[in-house]
């Protein structure tokens, strides 16, 4: 059986597969290309346009064209709105990877079982809404994993030939609209006799609004410089159509400048055509102020408690924005005593979901039973029936990974201010280090329930200042903690329970599904009626998603 892996990228988007111990990337043969521009065009009130065509539609038809949507999945961004419907960055998401397993197929694939990739900061909500997007595409998404992972279990599986070596990698990973750094520890552990590859994610960072988008804009901006001096013209003198023969430009420019010292610019602007050369030594002075920022965040990471002071054995590059030559040159003279190796920049995180989607279904796991498919009826098939999906081992059976972000309970001090309590704190290791278990005390007298919101942030102090009040009122947090209500839990307490001061036991769990939170009865053990996985998912509506999904026919 094949699995497969998808890189849902910001700008260039992969597909990958598993088979007879290769993961191969699967051609998009129509653009013959080995990936899908992450563009959508609506181009009727009933067809839409994916990938290389849509991307085209910007020169002609901007308002029509999405791009870029992975910055806005999981966050508050308003939908964008098109023949008067509105659609969400999961539905557009789900157009691509609609367009993703409709090419695949077309050439003979049958792709059910996947792992999405994502960027190693992404908070839940982030997840979980790529997650849905993935299973409104049709696909079971086996799990989502971090990009950077990804890259170094590629790395792993092409190096190692069947062995993986012990070494301590840093993944430098500039895509085209986010970035992301993690230093991990590859080894082999032995699990139910197996010898298998373990990851161990010792440290992580990133930026979710820096990446190959933001030198397009620099670019942009240096040739729309360049065109005036040239043309004797101010800004204000471009109309809309010199604007769009620029922006053209900009893009296979960039490209252009990764092989060679110079490129000429020629566009018609203003009834006439504009001639010049622009240089490699221009673009890169003018955004070398972006790549600093990425050698800030890369020694940001190796400052970090569980990385000081050890050795790094190899620097990874990936993301197809690493192809620029700018990007290997900083990080050389940054760490001149450290290899440095391009790692197929724009195949290795696809690639490596595919390995990962491998492993979760090998059976090399933790796990000793297959997990029993439903039957159409929705129950569970018996232990006889043949038809199982095979072992799905655990995340820390093959990769120790961090919490992406510190989470907490809305809870109130004893001089009555309200707080936000960070049970689990970012970067501990996801398992028993995000497995918390704490008593709390009723507030007040006669509280017929808790009502406990549940919050996400990247502080680290043990209570900070949460986005909500006890009533679900905004409160201003501070920006720093980029703090969010992931949801709130209404739990009916018990006659016996509403006395302020009475404990009650809180089990607080993180893992790689989402938030969990179990409440019992300090004197008894009983459990609490209440919610077990916390998102606030108010904004999705699966059905209505599908449903304007179907009423889409993607044009070839």
């Amino acid at each position: 059986m094949s699995v497969y892996g998808i890189d849902l990228g910001t700008t260039y988007s992969c597909l990958a597969k598993f088979e007879d111990g290769v993961a191969t990337v699967i051609q998009n043969a129509a653009e013959q290309s080995s990936s899908l521009p992450s563009a959508v065009y609506f181009e009727s009130e009933s067809s839409i346009v994916v990938g290389g065509e849509a991307k085209n539609m910007v020169q002609t038809d901007a308002a029509n064209v999405v791009q870029f949507v992975k910055r806005e999945i999981g966050k508050p961004f308003p939908p964008h709105e098109f023949f008067g419907q509105a659609f969400s960055a999961i539905d557009i998401s789900a157009m691509i990877l609609k367009k993703i397993k409709a090419y695949a197929e077309d050439q003979g694939e049958v792709i059910k079982d996947v792992v999405i990739t994502c960027p190693a900061y992404f908070g839940f909500e982030e997840r979980n809404a790529t997650k849905k997007a993935g299973e409104l595409a049709g696909f079971n998404v086996l799990a989502l994993i971090n990009e950077p992972t990804a890259a170094s279990i590629s790395y792993a599986f092409r190096s190692g030939n069947g062995q993986f070596p012990e070494e301590t990698v840093f993944v430098y990973d500039l895509g085209g609209g986010t970035f992301d750094v993690t230093v991990l520890h590859i080894s082999t552990r032995e699990v139910n006799g197996n010898q298998v590859p373990h990851f161990e994610v010792l440290a992580t960072d990133g930026d979710d609004t820096l990446g190959g988008k933001d030198w397009d804009k620099v670019l942009e901006n240096l040739l729309i410089e360049k065109v005036c001096a040239e043309a004797g013209l101010s800004e204000d003198d471009l109309d809309e159509d010199d604007r769009a023969a620029i922006l053209s430009k900009v893009e296979p420019t960039k490209k252009a400048l990764s092989v060679k010292e110079a490129h000429p610019f020629r566009a018609p602007i203003q009834g006439s055509t504009v001639k010049f050369e622009v240089t490699r030594e221009e673009f890169e002075a003018a955004t070398a102020g972006l790549v600093q920022q990425t050698i800030d965040c890369v020694n940001r990471v190796l400052q970090k408690e569980n990385v000081a002071g050890k050795k790094i054995d190899k620097i990874l590059l990936v993301g197809g924005s690493s192809n620029m030559p700018m990007i290997p040159n900083a990080v050389k003279a940054a760490f001149p005593d450290t290899p440095v190796q391009l790692e197929q920049p724009d195949l290795a995180v696809a690639q490596g979901a595919a390995c990962y989607a491998y492993l979760l279904t090998s059976g090399l796991g933790d796990s000793d039973e297959g997990i029993p498919l439903p039957n159409q009826d929705g129950e569970q098939q018996s232990e006889g029936d043949e038809n199982k999906q095979p072992n799905i081992g655990g995340l820390s059976d093959f990769v120790d990974d961090l919490c992406p972000r510190s989470f907490g309970i809305g809870g109130q001090r004893k001089d009555g201010s309200w707080v936000c309590i960070n049970l689990v704190k970012k970067d501990w290791v996801i398992g028993e280090q995000t497995h918390i278990k704490k008593t709390f005390r009723v507030g007040k007298d006669g509280a017929e329930f808790l009502n406990v919101p549940v919050y996400q942030n990247i502080s680290v102090e043990d209570m900070c200042q949460p986005s909500t009040d006890i009533y679900g009122e905004p409160l201003e947090s501070n920006p720093a903690d980029q703090m969010s209500e992931l949801g709130r839990i209404q739990i009916p307490l018990p006659d016996g329970m509403r006395t302020r001061g009475y404990p009650l036991d809180v089990d607080f769990q993180v893992d790689t599904a989402g938030v969990h939170m179990h409440v019992y009865d300090n004197a008894t053990g009983q459990e609490l009626q209440g919610a077990d996985i916390v998102y606030n998912n108010s904004d999705f509506n699966e059905e209505e998603s599908k449903q304007r999904l179907e009423a889409f026919e993607i044009v070839e």
